[in-house]
């Protein structure tokens, strides 16, 4: 029995005519049914993920060298409509004008090329584009990342701040703000949805696409109130790299509106630029579009570009070292990494935060401006404003007696209350990431081991009068925090009245 020759079986698969032998022959022999099925499998496949200009496979035909005629028939172009194929490997190639034919690899070669890199390093820069045409610089970040031990510094030329990722905690320093805070790892987040990722393979998804999870094309995902679904890579010729591109929507659910109502829906088109002798991406971008406030007015396009990419270079010894806050002085410390997090404070806790309250609103309604204002930690209390307003503290001296200033004033103008006193009941008092700690020495571990909150805020309702003795009521938003006597003192102080 005489099979059915491959070219007649990828005929047949292309959906074409072969002789009526063949169709009867086909009819009656299950070893070709089952090759058949096979072919007609490999030409779905490269039909889905090679897309390629329609014309492709006759012009790589052309620049191809004259086959013998002992072959001639396996060399015979496979017009899959947008791809060229053939069985033994699958090799695709793509005709670059004015230059030799050279293989054009698929996204899924990109990435099992970028999982071979050990380090890279890469700039990111994230542009506004306004309405009338302008682009503004939001950010630029340096990127340094490191596969295996998992470690990533990302460095902030604007707010010359930095980042640092490694064993599932992110660090942050900003200098300019004497700041420095501990937080899970963003990766932490991402297992909830992806247990089987580890950390190095969410550091390599970073380098060749931060948002390209493990999904399939048209799949969609869902982490809590967001719905994401992309396209397939679409691959072309520019110039003499390869570009490849897709879409990627982002929705709220449901009705598409965010509980915060500043955005609907948008669109991301994502793009990546490859080299096609190595398989690596050497810059790639994303344009957010589509985005609507909650008023559905369309804002500002977002876009991101990075480039500059360097991969498997020796990296300096210290790369990886976070800036350490310096012994003997106080810095500003957020702490939100504990796994079984106290929000609450004990008993004894807010016992002595209300007692410390009540002393404040007694001073202030007295006017006793040295009682109101010993009742402050006024060193973490302008740290702390600084790291409100983004600037750093360069005279502390100087600031502290600036804020006791301006209390005082406020205090004796009697505004908005001339006399207070706080409700019975709490309206809320829960602790606080962030606050101020002092290292004793440089051999201190840093970043200290996370340990009960010493940090909390109390929102409260008072009520009293004002300066013309007219009744009021009102809130206040006071942080205190913890000295290692056991007392509480105010580091922040919000008042708010009721109309």
């Amino acid at each position: 029995m005489k099979h059915l020759k491959e070219t007649e079986l990828l005929a047949l698969a292309q959906k074409k005519q072969i002789n009526k032998r063949g169709s009867a022959h086909l009819n009656l022999c299950p070893e070709c049914q089952k090759k058949l099925a096979q072919t007609q499998r490999l030409v779905a496949q490269v039909q889905t993920e090679l897309l390629l200009p329609a014309n492709l496979s006759e012009r790589v035909w052309h620049a191809l060298p004259e086959p013998r005629k002992k072959t001639a028939m396996l060399w015979k172009p496979l017009a899959l409509g947008t791809g060229i194929a053939a069985l033994a490997g699958i090799v695709v190639f793509a005709a670059l004008p004015g230059s030799p034919v050279h293989p054009t690899p698929s996204f899924a070669q990109v990435e099992k090329a970028m999982s071979a890199i050990k380090t890279a390093t890469w700039t990111e820069t994230r542009y506004r584009n306004k309405p009338d045409g302008t682009k503004e610089t939001i950010s630029q970040n340096e990127y340094t990342v490191q596969i295996h031990p998992a470690r990533i510094m990302i460095r902030d030329k604007k707010d010359n701040s930095v980042v640092k990722i490694e064993n599932e905690i992110l660090l942050s320093c900003s200098i300019d703000s004497n700041q420095w805070s501990a937080m899970n790892s963003p990766w932490l987040s991402e297992r909830k949805f992806h247990p089987e990722i580890t950390q190095e393979d969410y550091i390599r998804k970073m380098v060749s696409f931060p948002k390209d999870l493990p999904m399939q094309p048209g799949e969609e995902r869902k982490e809590g109130n967001i719905t994401q679904k992309w396209t397939d890579w679409v691959s072309a010729q520019d110039g003499n790299l390869i570009r490849f591109t897709r879409q990627t929507l982002y929705r709220d659910a449901p009705n598409n509106v965010t509980q915060w109502g500043d955005s609907i829906a948008f669109n991301a088109e994502e793009t990546a630029w490859v080299q096609p002798e190595t398989c690596q991406i050497v810059r790639r971008s994303s344009r957010m579009s589509g985005i609507k406030n909650g008023k559905g007015i369309p804002t500002a396009r977002i876009e991101t570009v990075s480039d500059k990419f360097r991969y498997n270079v020796a990296l300096p010894p210290k790369m990886f070292e976070l800036p350490r806050p310096e012994a003997g002085k106080r810095f500003v410390f957020g702490e939100n990494r504990r796994k079984k997090a106290r929000f609450l404070p004990t008993d004894a806790e807010q016992a002595s935060i209300a007692a410390s309250f009540d002393r404040i609103a007694a001073a202030w309604s007295k006017k006793d401006t040295n009682a109101f204002l010993n009742a402050w930690d006024w060193e973490s209390y302008v740290l702390l404003e600084g790291v409100k307003q983004r600037h750093r503290v360069t005279n502390p001296s100087e600031a502290i007696e600036q804020a006791k200033q301006r209390w005082r004033d406020i205090m004796l103008k009697g505004f908005p209350f001339s006399q207070m006193t706080r409700e019975v009941r709490w309206t809320s008092i829960n602790s606080r990431p962030t606050g101020t700690l002092v290292r004793k020495s440089e051999s201190e571990p840093f970043p200290p081991q996370e340990g009960e909150p010493q940090n909390f805020n109390a929102f409260v309702t008072v009520h009293g009068t004002d300066a013309s003795g007219k009744r009021v009521r009102g809130e206040i938003s006071a942080d205190f925090q913890k000295t290692p006597t056991g007392e509480f003192k105010l580091v922040g102080l919000e008042i708010t009245p009721r109309r």
